[in-house]
């Protein structure tokens, strides 16, 4: 009788094994597959996810990590088509995983998604807001801990302009008449591209392309990969302001008092408006609308698909200060008039106007975020409401100083022009969280990205400020299928 059962216990262990033999062959050979519509991008991106290889009519839940965001019913086939998945506003930098995984039997496949950010051009976006929305690991609770990742100078006579990052390179303007991209990891020269003159304006990325002017009086495209010039295009004057992008084009204005637009694809100029006056701004963009100031003291709106005119505002500005573009209104200080003014972006009329003392270099010193504007006026800092211009709070930085901000999950980045010291200021109550001293004077805005910090000064130097590594959020590893638990709650996602 003991032989007996252990017989069958022997038996019973063997089936089991080859059970769950064939249960592991199956789901490596099932031809199960998904895959996505977008694998990249910032956090509440939306993307589509589909799949084939299913059991007919079969539950499958579809994992962001760890979490099950999605019920889907497969169908006749084993497929299912298209389905919006949104990348949750909390998913940190780097590699996620996106699963999808049948409930009957456990298996299913996956993709990955990498969660960036990029600081694109002048101001984050083509509104030159200053704001990056998608910032999630530099809180006001841990930026304090900020320390430098790295630092490096390998760019001759210095940093002219702002910064953009996108991928994993910096773009940025040196005035020894070089356009340069370094790694964003290590700040490694990667390529750098001559101009004729200096180049002061901010470079814009967008379709693999650097759009960027220079004082030769040209506009180039540039390659974002090596550097080389895909197209370029001679106006009659300077370009100092930075470009925006937007809807495939490149916008810009030059000394020769006009209003450009050009396609990255091919570098063909669609229109060109002329102003009364040279024009030393960078353009804003928003909702099909160039906003420019020209120093005919005038701020313009444009058609941004055919370069028509809709309607003028007077600044009185003749120096080329940069406007800015939120919550339906255009804001541009003017140096003539000492006013901070507020217009509705629909019609060009007068919203509001404060007195200010901006310093500014042809790129925009605001910022807004969240329906607060922020900027610097002779020795202080201020938080304004968009709407109204009702002062939040102020605080005292020192005098006879220029702050270019930048905003990032609560948070306001300052480099100073003249002392070197870049600040990271509480958006909401205007206290100091943290602050660092380069070298020299800081150059435009700090371009907040991925939980870093990049900025640089007029020697030269390039900065990145991150969290030292045990504090900051890492995306997690690659799930086991197994280990994913579905949600029971969640109803079917009626697909179209």
């Amino acid at each position: 009788m003991y032989s007996l059962r252990a017989s069958f216990r022997q038996s019973a262990k063997t089936i089991s094994l080859l059970c769950f033999v064939v249960l592991l062959s199956a789901a490596a050979s099932s031809g199960q597959a998904i895959s996505l519509t977008a694998t990249g991008g910032p956090p509440t991106t939306k993307t589509s996810v589909s799949g084939s290889g299913f059991s007919a009519k079969s539950a499958v839940d579809i994992f962001f990590d760890t979490t099950d965001e999605l019920l889907i019913i497969t169908d006749g086939t084993g497929a299912f088509p298209k389905t919006t998945l949104q990348v949750p506003a909390s998913a940190v930098p780097g590699k996620h995983f996106v699963s999808a995984v049948q409930r009957s039997t456990g298996t299913g496949a996956q993709v990955a998604f990498t969660v960036h950010t990029n600081w694109a051009q002048q101001g984050f976006s083509s509104t030159h807001q200053g704001w990056n929305p998608y910032e999630n690991v530099l809180n006001t609770s841990n930026v304090g801990s900020l320390d430098l990742l790295w630092s490096t100078n390998n760019f001759g006579f210095g940093v002219q302009s702002a910064l953009s990052v996108f991928g994993n390179d910096i773009y940025f303007g040196g005035n020894n008449d070089h356009v340069f991209a370094t790694n964003a990891g290590t700040g490694a020269l990667i390529w750098d591209t001559a101009t004729q003159n200096g180049v002061t304006a901010t470079p814009a990325l967008g379709g693999g392309q650097v759009c960027v002017g220079s004082g030769d009086d040209s506009i180039y495209l540039l390659n974002a990969s090596s550097g080389t010039v895909s197209h370029s295009f001679a106006t009659g004057g300077i370009i100092v302001g930075s470009s925006a992008i937007a809807n495939g084009l490149c916008y810009f204005g030059s000394g020769d008092n006009n209003v450009y637009a050009m396609f990255l694809s091919d570098g063909f100029i669609p229109w060109v408006n002329i102003t009364g006056g040279p024009i030393y701004s960078s353009p804003a963009v928003s909702n099909g609308v160039v906003f420019i100031s020209s120093t005919d003291g005038y701020l313009y709106a444009l058609n941004a698909s055919n370069g028509a005119f809709l309607w003028k505002s007077f600044t009185g500005d003749n120096q080329g200060a940069s406007p800015i573009v939120a919550n339906g209104m255009v804001f541009l200080p003017s140096s003539n008039e000492g006013q901070l003014f507020a217009f509705y972006a629909k019609s060009g009329a007068p919203a509001w106007s404060l007195p200010v003392n901006i310093i500014y270099d042809y790129e925009p010193e605001l910022a807004v975020a969240n329906s607060v504007l922020y900027f610097f006026s002779s020795n202080d800092l201020y938080a304004v409401q968009t709407g109204t211009g009702n002062y939040r709070w102020a605080i005292n930085l020192g005098s006879d100083t220029c702050l270019e901000p930048s905003v990032a999950n609560g948070i306001v980045y300052l480099g100073d022009c003249f002392s070197g010291l870049v600040y990271a200021i509480d958006a909401a109550s205007g206290n100091i969280l943290w602050e660092y001293a380069m070298a020299n004077g800081g150059v435009g805005a700090p371009a907040v990205v991925n939980g870093v910090v990049y900025t640089a000064d007029r020697s030269g130097n390039l900065y990145a400020f991150g969290l030292p590594s045990s504090p900051a959020a890492t995306a997690p590893a690659l799930p086991a299928l197994r280990s994913l638990r579905a949600d029971l709650t969640l109803k079917p996602y009626k697909t179209q």
